[in-house]
């Protein structure tokens, strides 16, 4: 030990243990980067240096966020400049990734990661960059998984290799199929991904080797999930279980949620309340003055995230409905046929107006308001006149409505939103979905009709009770040192620090 006064003996060294450091690897999708942005922050504060890799698409966006948290020991890195044109429809978007190539992919990234310092002990990737197998197997180190969606959509993503050998996929739009999926039950067909249907335009096989290489990391990988135990029981049960068809073991750990809007109020406020950051987003005073002007909980906001785009006949049969339930509105309206959030151009008040109908605006005006530019949902979904959530069922969105205890009328739009809006109905019981046509198409009449019946009905009276009990299951989740998810954060963080010991200790040898 040190003499007195704290010095040190000549025969003693002080070693300083470098931080350890981790590389995250996300989409170029907002659904996937904002909890990817999330979990780094949460690792940032507990003494971990994160570094950000993405596509040169992207990477402007991870700076303002670096750039935000400058207490933070964050920083940002581009893979690759992208020498793809971005593609228009975001069901084209994974697929857009795979082809980029991954020879490449790999070769910069991994000479980004060999200069960084201190040395990267772990990779986190989301589970749709396969490439980064190769990478992380050629650096030395461990690759585990940020898995964005449900713990039920992990669990469909584990049995699709099965189903294909199985000759089930790529499905025969024709075939009378359900799949079993271990702590789902069975999957309808209608719920199954357009990237394995037969004849959709979005058809992808290779999303499937993308999912068997997911399967092929189950001795060695983590995954975690942002979603909890509590909220997905039996999923989580089920994938403690070997996998079906593999026999093996996947290390699933749940962490979710992962917010970036919220934070867990403990004590005698026992709630969620918006981060500080989130504060700061600014809603447009006309907004802002027209939610403070409506009374509680009467307000429908309609938002189908950040990518999806209507189609024309779509706007129209939703406006129609509108009209016709009587309510009152907040629209987040988009141009049909525009590819998504990323366009920077803003559409005019004309524009919007010539895909309405003619005299919507006049008759709905004082209950109903049209925004056609980005608007912080978290703070519109705290806001106390809004009452129920028209959503795409995106599981970041879900989570929102359930962080503050908002009731959603569900109309999935792609991907897992399908599988997530039959699980919010049938399990959660936290809303009601609207069902498409049977070609994608919107109905005036389901529109006005469930609308009514989540405003006024016992449907909504019945949800509004349940996303409040969620509520609570979420922020018993969250609960700092006692919540599972908190405490599975804490463990997890404590192996990140475990790994880069013995990274430093093979250094040193």
């Amino acid at each position: 030990m040190g003499g007195d006064g704290g010095e040190l003996n000549n025969n003693e060294v002080k070693v300083i243990q470098p931080k350890p450091h981790v590389v995250l690897l996300t989409m170029p999708a907002p659904g996937h980067m904002f909890p990817t942005i999330a979990l780094g922050k949460v690792l940032a504060r507990q003494g971990v240096k994160v570094t950000f890799l993405s596509s040169g698409c992207v990477a402007g966006k991870l700076l303002r966020v670096v750039e935000e948290e400058e207490e933070l020991d964050m920083s940002i890195g581009t893979v690759l400049e992208d020498p793809l044109p971005e593609p228009e429809n975001p069901l084209a978007l994974v697929p857009w990734v795979a082809k980029l190539p991954p020879d490449e992919m790999v070769e910069h990234a991994y000479q980004l990661i060999q200069k960084l310092s201190p040395p990267a002990c772990c990779i986190i990737s989301d589970v749709f960059l396969p490439w980064t197998k190769e990478l992380a197997e050629k650096l030395g180190i461990p690759r585990h998984f940020l898995v964005t969606m449900s713990a039920s959509a992990l669990s469909f993503m584990f049995s699709v290799p099965h189903f294909a050998d199985q000759g089930l996929l790529p499905l025969e739009p024709s075939t009378e199929v359900e799949f079993p999926v271990p702590g789902v039950g069975n999957v309808a067909k209608g719920d199954v991904w357009e990237y394995f249907v037969k004849g959709n335009p979005f058809q992808f096989d290779p999303m499937i080797q993308c999912l068997q290489c997911l399967t092929e990391s189950f001795p060695t990988a983590t995954y975690l999930v942002n979603s909890t135990e509590e909220l997905e029981p039996k999923v989580f049960r089920a994938l403690t279980e070997p996998v079906p068809f593999t026999g093996q073991v996947a290390k699933v750990v749940s962490i979710g949620p992962l917010e970036q809007s919220f934070a867990f109020k403990g004590g005698e406020a026992d709630s969620f309340e918006l981060t500080e950051a989130a504060k700061s987003k600014k809603l447009s005073s006309e907004v802002e003055e027209w939610l403070d002007a409506q009374p509680d909980s009467s307000v429908l906001y309609i938002s189908f995230g950040t990518i999806f785009s209507p189609q024309a006949e779509q706007v129209l049969e939703l406006a129609h409905g509108l009209e016709a339930s009587g309510q009152r509105f907040l629209w987040i309206i988009r141009l049909p046929d525009v590819p998504h959030i990323m366009v920077s151009k803003q559409p005019t008040k004309e524009e919007i107006s010539a895909i309405l109908p003619p005299g919507f605006e006049e008759r709905t005006k004082g209950r109903g308001l049209l925004q056609s530019s980005w608007a912080p949902q978290p703070k519109i979904l705290s806001h106390r006149a809004v009452g129920l959530f028209m959503s795409h069922c995106g599981w970041n969105s879900i989570l929102e409505a359930i962080s503050t205890s908002t009731p959603i009328l569900g109309r999935p739009c792609f991907v897992d939103q399908w599988l997530n809006a039959t699980f919010l109905e049938d399990k959660f019981q936290i809303g009601t979905i609207l069902r498409d046509t049977g070609e994608g198409g919107f109905d005036r009449g389901r529109i006005e009709t469930g609308i009514r019946l989540m405003m006024e009905g016992e449907e909504g009276r019945v949800a509004r009770r349940n996303v409040a009990r969620l509520n609570k299951v979420l922020r018993d989740a969250v609960t700092p040192s006692s919540g599972p998810s908190s405490k599975n954060l804490e463990q997890y963080v404590g192996e990140i620090f475990a790994m880069a010991r013995k990274l430093n200790l093979s250094h040193v040898s």
